[in-house]
């Protein structure tokens, strides 16, 4: 079974970018979940399908508070794309 690090790490982030997990528009308008952390603004963005699924591997090693922060963005940024007016 993979350790956290190993986990994060086979979806390109740094085990220090999980400080902030939240819901990101990109340039071309497209909503993903942006990992950041104080000191690196600029992070790694992920499209919400490979952040659902990240979530979901994560919880197969019991890291259930990180699946449920990536699970809250997400939540977030579908919620935003219906939205008249993105954030």
């Amino acid at each position: 079974m993979p350790t956290l690090s190993q986990l994060l790490a086979c979806h390109g982030i740094a085990p220090s970018l999980t400080t902030n997990i939240e819901p990101h528009r990109d340039h071309q308008g497209v909503w993903g979940i942006k990992f950041s952390a104080p000191g690196k603004p600029a992070g790694v963005l992920m499209d919400l399908a490979n952040a659902t699924t990240l979530a979901g591997e994560l919880r197969t090693i019991s890291a259930h508070a990180i699946a449920e922060r990536i699970d809250t963005a997400a939540s977030k940024a579908k919620r935003f794309m219906k939205s008249p007016s993105p954030r």
